[in-house]
């Protein structure tokens, strides 16, 4: 009777299979975003977590999940996982994967918690995108002229 532990043989069965699906994904490159948060499989693996997000977007390269996460600003809080895994954080990517999801006028806040609140356990990079028109009391606003622009 089998205890539903992997053999060596299916362990590497498994993580060759999950190579070539991913190398398949990362093939598309950053291309459109997809809501996959209705999709079956998205649901089967969802189901086991204690935290469900509210929405869950993939493209090519990065895949996306949004939690309703209680806060007195009132932030959604956004994770993002290459879907290769890999532990690469690229500023302008974030942006532009904040554009993209939330709009151009959203501001989004990466935190850099206390040791005894840090979570790392694994390569997922959080931001925190403050609702439609928050006065963010730390964003520049003034002094320094929009990209592209002289001062």
């Amino acid at each position: 009777m089998r205890t539903g532990i992997l053999t060596r043989d299916e362990r590497r069965a498994m993580e060759r299979a999950k190579e070539k699906h991913v190398r398949k994904l990362m093939q598309g490159g950053y291309n459109e975003w997809r809501d996959i948060t209705n999709e079956p499989h998205t649901k089967s693996i969802l189901e086991g977590m204690q935290n469900i997000p509210k929405k869950v977007y993939m493209n090519g390269t990065f895949t996306v999940q949004v939690y309703d996460t209680p806060n007195s600003w009132g932030a959604e809080r956004v994770m993002i996982r290459w879907n290769d895994a890999r532990p690469d954080h690229d500023w302008s990517l974030f942006q532009r994967i904040k554009n993209d999801l939330f709009g151009q006028d959203r501001v989004a806040l990466e935190v850099y918690p206390s040791e005894r609140h840090k979570q790392d356990v694994a390569n997922m990079y959080w931001l925190w995108v403050l609702p439609k028109e928050f006065d963010c009391p730390i964003e520049f606003k003034t002094g320094y002229p929009p990209v592209g622009e002289k001062k």
